[in-house]
């Protein structure tokens, strides 16, 4: 699915001053069908609000969303395609892994064997099948976070949007589900939107690289040529900082060999 911002400006009420603020300005940019699309920019920029906005989960001033050139600003989120996990997604505790990941289905009224099947091929995709049987409070961190990405993509959705998922993962494991995300765009022909403050993330994932500050969309392109393009946003402010240099040029060359 290829999503296409135009002009997207949204406000909220700042409660001390009582006036509106943007924490969205004309944000217009292209997320490409079927590729990952890493939205990156510090904390504040707007990254996750526009998340909230392809999703449906919050409602825009104006402009418009596009999914594959269809109108959908005014779309409410139960007729979009589409999967969102946050870095905070929560399991259902009273459930086994099982159901948990079997839920958006119920909620699809797909029948019984249906299920079972998409529910047990996902396990066996994922390798988790050893924890369909426990209970939320018995998984580690990580297998709590692999379970809650099954559950988003076990409806098969067109467009799978993931903010700062891996943020309360050990960094021992980031690697891990770094290729998770590829692995489920190859499998399932996924278009991903992956929000994140990391260049290193971005480095090992984007297909395609759009850059917020400020509630905008400031720059987009492939992930190499804005590297190389020394009057970038991305080298000014994520590249050209000193000693830092030695990781970046580490992950440039591990994301060439993806």
């Amino acid at each position: 699915m290829k999503v296409v911002l135009s002009k997207v400006v949204k406000t909220i009420l700042n409660k001390k001053t009582k006036q509106a603020v943007y924490v969205l300005y004309n944000a217009t940019g292209t997320f490409l069908d079927k590729k990952i699309n890493v939205l990156l920019g510090a904390s504040g920029s707007g990254k996750t609000f526009l998340l909230k906005v392809i999703s449906g989960v919050e409602s825009i001033d104006s402009g418009e969303i596009y999914y594959d050139g269809e109108d959908i600003t005014n779309t409410p989120v139960s007729k979009r395609n589409t999967s969102y996990l946050s870095q905070n997604n929560i399991l259902y505790p009273h459930l086994t892994v099982f159901d948990n990941i079997a839920y958006p289905l119920k909620l699809m009224n797909l029948d019984g064997d249906e299920i079972r099947k998409r529910v047990n091929d996902t396990l066996k995709a994922f390798g988790i099948e050893y924890l369909q049987t426990r209970k939320p409070k018995q998984l580690s961190g990580g297998e709590a976070q692999r379970v809650a990405i099954a559950r988003a993509i076990i409806k098969r959705p067109e467009l799978l949007l993931l903010d700062e998922p891996f943020s309360n993962i050990d960094k021992m494991h980031t690697a891990e589900f770094l290729k998770l995300i590829k692995d489920i765009n190859k499998l399932y022909s996924t278009t991903i939107i992956y929000v994140t403050h990391s260049i290193s993330d971005a480095w090992a994932l984007a297909d395609n690289l759009l850059i917020m500050d400020n509630g905008e969309i400031i720059e987009s392109g492939k992930i190499d040529e804005l590297y190389n393009d020394k009057e970038s946003f991305l080298y000014k402010n994520f590249i050209d900082i000193g000693e830092e240099n030695v990781l970046h040029e580490e992950w440039f060359r591990i994301s060439k060999t993806k």
